[in-house]
C-alpha cells in the first residue's frame, strides 16, 4: 500500500495510517482529525471534514459578502413589510400601496444606489412618504431621528392618502404638534392638513384713522386693571 504520509488533498494533511485499516489519520485546516479511506482522498471524493462546504454556499449565494450586516437586514425587513401580507408591518406599508423598485428586489441593486451614503447605525427612511422604496426617493436617518419621528404611531387620513402623523406633518409643511392638535379636535382630511393661518401684520395702513394716543391711554387703563377687569379692550375711532 502506497504511504500517503505528508501528502496534502483538499483541506486534509494525512498524518498516518490506522493500523489494521484501509483509512488513514488525517487533520482537516479547521483541526479537526479524522480517519479517511485512501482511495477517497486520492479521487478527490474527500476535501475536507466538511466545514468548506458551508464557506463554499455562502460564497455562491452571497457574492456582496453581507449577508449578516446590518444593510441587509434593513434590506429584507423592507421587502418583507411591503411584499409580505404575513409581515406585521405590511398593512401599513404594501396593504397602502408602498412598493420596492424591481431593480431593488436584488440586494447588489439596492447596495449600489444606497451603499456609499451608508453609515453603521443608520436606517432607511423614504423622502416623499406618499412614494416607495426607490431610487431617489430614500435616504439614511439616525435612530434618533427616526425615533423622533415615530414617537407617535398615529395613523391620519389625508387627501394624499392613509399615513404616519409625522410623515403627514413633513409633507404638508406642518408640524407634529398642529396635526396631533388638529386630529384630537377631530379635524380630518383635508381641513386636518390645511396651511396654518398666519396672524396678519398691522401695517401703516391699517392705523390709518385710528387716534394713536387715545390708542395708548387705552392701553394703559387695560394693564393697570387687568387684574380687576376681563371687560374687552374698546377703542373709540374719531368723529370724521
Amino acid at each position: 500500500m502506497q504511504d500517503l504520509s505528508g501528502r496534502q488533498y483538499g483541506a486534509w494533511t494525512v498524518l498516518e495510517r490506522i493500523i489494521g485499516t484501509r483509512k488513514w489519520l488525517c487533520r482537516c485546516s479547521c483541526g479537526v482529525e479524522r480517519g479517511v479511506f485512501g482511495p477517497n482522498l486520492k479521487n478527490g471524493l474527500s476535501k475536507s471534514c466538511g466545514h468548506t462546504i458551508g464557506i463554499s454556499a455562502k460564497s455562491r449565494f452571497t457574492k456582496h459578502g453581507l449577508a449578516s450586516s446590518k444593510p441587509h437586514m434593513i434590506w429584507v425587513s423592507m421587502r418583507k413589510r411591503c411584499n409580505n401580507p404575513s409581515d406585521k408591518a405590511y398593512k401599513w406599508y404594501g396593504a397602502k400601496g408602498v412598493k420596492v423598485h424591481p431593480a431593488w428586489e436584488s440586494f447588489e441593486n439596492f447596495w449600489a444606489d444606497m451603499g456609499p451614503s451608508y453609515k453603521e447605525g443608520l436606517s432607511i427612511e423614504r423622502v416623499d412618504v406618499t412614494g416607495g422604496y426607490e431610487p431617489g426617493n430614500c435616504t439614511w436617518i439616525t435612530r434618533s431621528e427616526q425615533t423622533r419621528n415615530k414617537r407617535v404611531s398615529l395613523w391620519v387620513e389625508t387627501p394624499a392618502g392613509s399615513m404616519l402623523a409625522c410623515d403627514a406633518a413633513r409633507l404638508y409643511g406642518l408640524t407634529h404638534a398642529t396635526i396631533h392638535g388638529r386630529w384630537t379636535s377631530g379635524k380630518r382630511g383635508a381641513a386636518l392638513v390645511a396651511p396654518v393661518q398666519r396672524a396678519k401684520r398691522i401695517t401703516d395702513a391699517d392705523l390709518d384713522g385710528i387716534d394713536l394716543s387715545r390708542l395708548m391711554a387705552a392701553i394703559q387703563r387695560r394693564e393697570s386693571s387687568c387684574l380687576e377687569s376681563h371687560s374687552p379692550l374698546e377703542i373709540t375711532q374719531p368723529n370724521q
